[in-house]
Order: structure tokens, then sequence, then C-alpha cells
């Protein structure tokens, strides 16, 4: 019989960089709100590789393909986290996109196909109304009706949703001849009648307010001065009834003094006149 010998053979299988990177989530868009601090998480676009695990050839590497996107955001190279990189100001911006790709570390390395972003930008309410005119000074004559128009007070806000972009209008101070009956509209108008002689000036603070929760506020102050009208005829103090007794042959005697009052209070002065019988 002839001789036979045995022996274990041992075949190490080594790995070959044969399976490409694959995206885990069929979809990665997202969105994220203006004005989060740098940093902030947006979405993980994460990936696996089928190659074995613990070598090169299954370890990964994002990175954005192109420029688009990378004035607000940045990769993580390890995770493919994207993250906030600077201010997002939804008034400047409201969509972008953004192009990422992973690769592995074979010898040769294996892309995977490029992933398309979309990142939509949410609003904040982050503007507050501003008053064109700033601070208002006004001039009024007291003859003025009720219901006059006065002026119309307007505020803009720089915020692009409408609710947070809407402003209405209310008068802050109480007790005034003065309102606003519109709050969307900031037309002020007279609501009574004026007096020169019981008040000459007054000073209304209103305030703007857009419609986010809690909404964004600013006031401004209108300034109105009232002017006077002769409107008061000139009194004499005894009904102008006056008597005197003068010596005859005499001249430039004083007799007596006349007086007269005026209830206007804006310097109308009295002059007298005399007038013959």
């Amino acid at each position: 019989d002839g001789l036979e010998a045995t022996a274990s053979v041992v075949v190490v299988v080594l790995d070959v960089n044969d399976s490409p990177p694959l995206f885990t989530l069929p979809n990665c868009d997202a969105q994220v709100y203006e004005n989060l601090p740098d940093t902030t998480p947006i979405v993980t676009c994460g990936a696996t590789d089928a190659d074995q695990p613990g070598t090169p050839n299954s370890q990964l590497t994002y990175t954005i393909v192109g420029a688009g996107g990378t004035d607000y955001v940045a990769i993580d190279p390890s995770s493919g986290q994207l993250r906030v990189a600077s201010n997002i100001d939804y008034e400047t911006v409201q969509l972008f996109f953004v192009r990422i790709q992973v690769e592995d570390h074979g010898a040769i390395p294996l892309f995977s196909v490029v992933r398309n972003i979309t990142i939509t930008v949410l609003d904040r309410n982050d503007n507050t109304p501003q008053f064109v005119e700033g601070n208002v000074q006004l001039s009024l004559f007291e003859n003025q009706q009720p219901n006059t128009p006065v002026f119309t007070l307007r505020a803009t806000d720089a915020d692009l949703t409408p609710s947070f972009r809407t402003v209405t209008y209310e008068l802050m101070t109480s007790n005034v001849p003065f309102d606003l009956p519109d709050p969307s509209v900031g037309l002020l108008r007279l609501a009574l009648n004026l007096d020169f002689e019981v008040s000459s000036l007054y000073v209304l603070s209103v305030r703007a307010s857009d419609q986010g929760v809690p909404p964004n506020v600013n006031t401004t102050t209108v300034t109105i001065t009232v002017l006077d009208i002769n409107e008061f005829s000139p009194v004499f103090d005894t009904n102008g009834v006056y008597s005197c007794a003068v010596v005859e042959n005499t001249n430039d005697t004083q007799c007596m003094t006349v007086v007269a009052t005026d209830a206007d209070a804006s310097g109308n002065f009295v002059s007298y006149t005399h007038l013959d019988s």
C-alpha cells in the first residue's frame, strides 16, 4: 500500500475594496431656523460600507462637493453631520442646496454617489417694527373739528413671514382728545374739541406691534402743539358803562381808566380807540 500524509492549510481571505459607500437614508433634506449659533447640528447624512469593518476599506470620510451652501454650513468629515457654519438670515436666504459625497480609505478609494440636500430656512420673529418718521412734532389749530385726521404713522417690519411683518398701532397715552380708531392703520385722529386755554401741548406715545408670539414692539412720540385762534372779544370790566365828572376849561386831565380783558391766552392784547358819539 502507498503511504499518505495530511497537512492543515490555512487560507486567509484578504479583503478587497470592492464595496462603495452607500448612504443609509434615501433623503437628507432638512429644515433649519435662522440665527442659530455656529456648530448647531442640522442633519446627519450617514453612510455604510460593506467592506471588512475596522479596515481602511470601510473607514469613511464625508465632504461637501462644490461651493454650494458652504457660506452657511460645514460637514463633520467623520460622521456626515451638517452643522451651522455662519449666521443664516431668513431675510437673506430662504432655501439653499448642499452636495455631499463620502469616500472610503482603500488603497484605491471608492466614492459614493453625490447626495443633493435641500436646506429650508425657517423664519423667526427677529425684527422689531420701525417707525418711518421717528418722533413726530405737529401743530394744530384749536378750532379743528373732531374726526379730523391729524397724522398717519407708518412702521415697517423687516421680517418676511406675514404674521411677523404685519404691524398694528395703539395709542398708549390716555385722557387725551386724540385716538387711533383702526389698529391696522396708524391714522391719528382728533377725537374731541381742542381748547388752547385748557391745554396747549400734548405728548402722545404710540406703540407699534407685530403679530409674533410674543410680539416685538416699538414706540414713538407724537408732540402736538395747539395753536390759539382769536375766538374771544374784549370785555370791559363794567360792562362798558363808565361815567366821570370833569371841571370845565381843563385840558389833559385824567378822568378815568377804562379796562377791558380778552379771554384768549396767546398774547391777543387789547387796544383802545375813541369813538365820537
